[in-house]
């Protein structure tokens, strides 16, 4: 109870700051007296199980009319939680952007109850477990991004540890236009469902293992040069050894 309250504290005074200016259809508060009541529940739910500092919670979150919560973006943010399954109860969410945040657990399969959603990103994200098959009621979807990125591999803790193999409930997602599965330890083939997928445009499907043997190749090259670096700062020794004797006998 006071968790919730301290929320809604900070929540109403961003209010009042935001109260001065021209109102547009989103925005970045959300008032107690206005939200629905299933909001309320899942932002409460929510913000205890990431175990995240308010502040950053807060702006986390994009409304519109402050009483439903259309999109939720945490990018680089101190997390040490889970993401609650009360996920669900936002079924006015349209945008859903985890980025580089060291979330613990499972994808939550409430996530398949976000009608609304159009963006589902996951990006260098802690989870663990396999890619629920309820992401396949998500009809509107036209983007969705389950990802590690290359480069942070081989140093970063929160990386998407998911296993098992691609659902082929995504080729219930009919509407989408971007998918992206990558630097994952999936197993197994494409989904021949992705093809129902009629308005795809892009199509990127990674194991780990492969970008893994392109990080080796890429140390082999760095490698190399700096051995061609190496040879030729002793070249250039040498050769200035050589100058130096020449001038010596030059000038004797």
């Amino acid at each position: 109870k006071k968790a919730r309250m301290k929320v809604w504290g900070l929540l109403i005074i961003m209010l009042s700051v935001a109260s001065s200016e021209i109102l547009e259809d989103d925005h970045l508060c959300v008032r107690c007296d206005l939200i629905s009541e299933s909001d309320e529940q899942a932002l409460v739910a929510i913000y205890n199980a990431l175990q995240m500092d308010l502040s950053p919670f807060c702006h986390s979150l994009t409304c519109i009319n402050y009483r439903n919560v259309t999109a939720l973006s945490l990018d680089r943010a101190h997390v040490k939680g889970t993401l609650a399954t009360e996920i669900g109860l936002l079924t006015s969410l349209r945008s859903l952007v985890l980025r580089s945040i060291n979330i613990t657990g499972t994808i939550p399969t409430e996530i398949g109850q976000l009608s609304s959603l159009s963006k589902l990103q996951f990006l260098q994200v802690g989870f663990t477990g396999v890619i629920p098959t309820e992401i396949g009621s998500l009809k509107n979807v036209t983007y969705l991004m389950i990802a590690n990125e290359e480069y942070y591999l081989p140093f970063a803790d929160n990386i998407i540890n998911i296993t098992g193999t691609i659902p082929t409930e995504l080729g219930k997602l009919t509407a989408l236009q971007f998918l992206s599965i990558r630097g994952t330890t999936l197993s197994g083939t494409i989904p021949t469902e992705l093809g129902n997928i009629t308005e795809l445009l892009q199509l990127c499907v990674q194991k780990r293992e492969e970008e893994e043997k392109r990080d080796e190749r890429k140390k082999r090259r760095v490698k190399r040069y700096e051995q061609r670096e190496e040879r030729r700062a002793k070249r250039e020794e040498r050769m200035e050894t050589l100058n130096r004797k020449i001038g010596s006998h030059i000038f004797a």
